[in-house]
């Protein structure tokens, strides 16, 4: 990346199982971001998304208005929406594009939340993901997972079925085991 900063983010219902230091390689280049496609019909267009949050300003037209003129000032082409729930970041460029005064303000100004905002900042300039880096087991089959996001209302932790339930649970128990070992090893010291 040429020194350029990066960070990765992913949700907290997401769960790596495969080297989180490879999805960090990923190469941005100038791109903002990358994520991989939404999932559902209907969020494929960008635009169509945008629109949809407006339509949730009814009460408000000039304010709908200002939204949409800002989107489409931003953005000159439709785009396929992503997912922002597992990302890499291009600290440097959100930097140099000034994000946080720039871009940030649309969440308080539109009440959009953080993934319509990411989608209309980054746009159609975002580098594509590999869906196995963001495999959304409630949404799509799902096979050769890196990292698992249980997006959307069904959780592992809670009861019923959901896919890949058993991965979470694992996890689980080698936390409860390193925590174990961890205050064991402690006691030891202390004593």
């Amino acid at each position: 990346m040429n020194g350029l900063e990066k960070v990765v983010y992913h949700d907290i219902d997401a769960l790596a199982v495969g080297d989180v230091g490879d999805l960090y390689d990923t190469e941005l280049g100038d791109a903002p971001l990358a994520a991989r496609d939404a999932v559902t019909r209907t969020v494929v267009s960008g635009f169509r998304t945008a629109w949809a949050y407006a339509k949730k300003m009814s009460g408000d037209p000039e304010r709908a208005n200002d939204y949409l003129h800002r989107v489409a000032k931003h953005l000159t082409y439709d785009f396929r929406s992503f997912n922002a729930g597992i990302m890499v970041l291009n600290l440097e460029k959100m930097r140099r594009d000034d994000f946080g005064h720039q871009y940030l303000p649309w969440v308080a100004a539109y009440g959009i939340n953080d993934q319509q905002l990411l989608n209309c900042y980054a746009g159609n300039t975002r580098v594509e993901l590999d869906p196995r880096w963001n495999s959304l087991p409630t949404q799509e089959p799902v096979a050769d997972p890196l990292l698992i996001h249980w997006a959307g209302h069904r959780k592992p932790w809670k009861a019923g079925y959901v896919a890949w339930k058993g991965e979470w649970h694992e996890a689980e128990a080698r936390l409860e085991t390193r925590k174990s070992s961890t205050s064991a090893g402690l006691e030891t010291i202390a004593a």
